[in-house]
């Protein structure tokens, strides 16, 4: 796994690869990806494109802060700017229409290799087919050796086509893919009300086997403003090592918004 960032200053756009310690991600310098000799070159933006070419925002100016010189200084180009596509020779992806596409070939999008495919795909299923996407999104989790990326973007449909039962739920917290119980926990944190029902679910996530799923469920959490969910969330802090300081952070700032809350002060005094 790769980061890139642009660096107006030095001309460059850096590559750090990252490992995790717990769910806290640990970065690490690697060769830069693009280094360019040319002072005017100002990358402000990298993004991965649906054709599989990484392309970079270049704003193409001797000047690079705002503050530098006089706001109407002659150098100052408000006008040109410049687009690099980079690709990887040998390989490319096919260009696809979704916006023509039918329901059927947008559930298949959904395992596509490149995430703009897919998420491209989910938007076109909520925007455009509506409420024709559930049945065939529901059906993508019951598939035998489903994806675990086209189950989560089906997930992330159905919430989004309010869709998602409590059995879809109960299922994916407690499926054998990380990645999916990770993203459930995420599609629950979207919701506008978490049902009580959920709260034992949520607090068995905490003794998950995967760190983000625990993460995820400690701040989640924070919708369950009850003695109970403090006391569970200080007796897991107590599990966490100290060099997880993401999932520390997380639970820190969840309990400081539940105690925020003066009735409940009030129940634990």
């Amino acid at each position: 796994q790769n980061l890139f960032m642009g660096d107006v200053v030095t001309s460059r756009v850096y590559r750090n690869s990252f490992i995790f310690r717990g769910s806290t991600p640990i970065g690490k310098r690697e060769a830069d990806f693009v280094l360019s000799e040319d002072p005017w070159f100002r990358p402000v933006d990298v993004k991965l494109g649906p054709d599989g070419a990484i392309y970079i925002a270049d704003f193409y100016n001797s000047i690079i802060g705002h503050y530098e010189v006089p706001l109407d200084h002659p150098k100052r180009d408000k006008i040109r700017g410049r687009i690099w596509r980079i690709t990887y020779k040998g390989q490319s992806n096919k260009k696809q229409d979704l916006t023509a596409a039918t329901a059927t070939e947008l559930i298949n999008a959904l395992n596509a290799d490149n995430i703009k495919i897919r998420i491209e795909a989910a938007n076109q299923l909520v925007n455009r087919i509506g409420n024709g996407a559930i049945e065939p999104a529901k059906s993508v989790l019951t598939k035998k050796d489903v994806a675990a990326r086209e189950y989560v973007h089906s997930l992330w449909v159905l919430h989004r086509l309010n869709a998602l039962t409590d059995d879809i739920i109960k299922t994916s917290a407690t499926h054998a893919d990380p990645l999916i119980r990770l993203h459930i926990m995420r599609v629950l944190a979207e919701q506008k009300d978490t049902a009580a029902a959920l709260y034992p679910l949520i607090v068995s996530a905490l003794d998950d086997k995967n760190a983000h799923v625990q993460r995820a469920a400690a701040e989640l959490m924070g919708r369950y403003v009850n003695a109970d969910a403090v006391n569970k969330l200080i007796a897991f802090r107590k599990k966490v090592e100290d060099f997880d300081t993401h999932m520390i952070y997380t639970i820190r700032l969840t309990l400081r918004n539940m105690l925020r809350h003066e009735f409940l002060m009030n129940e634990i005094a």
